[in-house]
């Protein structure tokens, strides 16, 4: 907005902080400004809350592709979804959550597609063995 009223870096990742992800922070800092006792946006801290677990969850998939990717020495393969999320990061430092709800969902979803197909190709790799 402009008016120095809104969060800056060491909101949410904290003073003194190299690391990028500070969850306990960041599921903490929305809060602090949107909640009943301030009426301001209420819906914020909510949302921001599911984000952060819809992304917590894509992680999760993501570390595990990465990781076979590495294995079979194709690591450029996983390209598209460390795109998306660098894409993610961008929008949340923007704080731009409508667009985060939806592009953390579709991440969230073609990552789950992904899993899946890997797995299959996985076990097809180990049946050939």
């Amino acid at each position: 907005r402009g008016d120095g009223l809104g969060p800056n870096c060491v909101t949410c990742h904290g003073s003194m902080s190299s690391k990028k992800d500070e969850r306990p922070i960041l599921a903490d800092a929305c809060s602090k400004c949107h909640n009943s006792k301030s009426g301001s946006r209420r819906e914020i801290d909510p949302k921001a809350r599911e984000i952060i677990a819809r992304l917590k969850k894509a992680e999760g998939y993501r570390m595990w592709t990465n990781f076979y990717f590495d294995s079979i020495k194709q690591p450029e393969r996983a390209k598209e979804i460390n795109t998306l999320f660098k894409e993610i990061a961008k929008d949340w430092h923007e704080f731009n959550f409508s667009r985060l709800d939806s592009k953390s969902t579709e991440l969230l979803n073609r990552l789950q597609v992904i899993f899946k197909q890997l797995k299959a190709e996985r076990t097809e790799r180990e049946s050939k063995r």
